[in-house]
């Protein structure tokens, strides 16, 4: 099912059909081993595809070999800028100490926020 959805979002995107196919593979197997979550779909968009082929359908003619390297190029530096972000963050959070979650207990005028560790 993801194959065919896959090469029909590379053409949307106007990149090479065989880039669908990288789509599936990469993002598959970089989360099977660095994800978190069973329940996380892992896969190409529509929307992702629509909004790339937008972006850079002024910059060059669709489907030509500029067009090709700056959609590479996009794509690389949003997966390092994902990488980069998400390593701040965890260095951050790291950093910062305890944070204070907040629970809601119930009770006669209704819920009401309580802070703890």
């Amino acid at each position: 099912m993801n194959i065919p959805q896959a090469l029909g979002y590379t053409r949307i995107a106007g990149t090479p059909v065989v880039t669908g196919l990288y789509t599936l593979l990469l993002p598959l197997v970089a989360f099977a081993t660095l994800g978190s979550s069973r329940y996380l779909v892992v896969a190409a968009d529509s929307a992702t595809a629509a909004i790339l082929a937008g972006g850079l359908s002024h910059l060059a003619p669709v489907a030509s070999d500029r067009y090709v390297k700056d959609s590479r190029s996009a794509s690389v530096r949003f997966f390092l800028h994902t990488i980069d972000k998400t390593l701040c963050n965890a260095s951050a959070d790291h950093k910062s100490g305890p944070t204070i979650h907040h629970r809601y207990r119930g009770g006669g005028n209704g819920a009401s926020p309580v802070a703890s560790d």
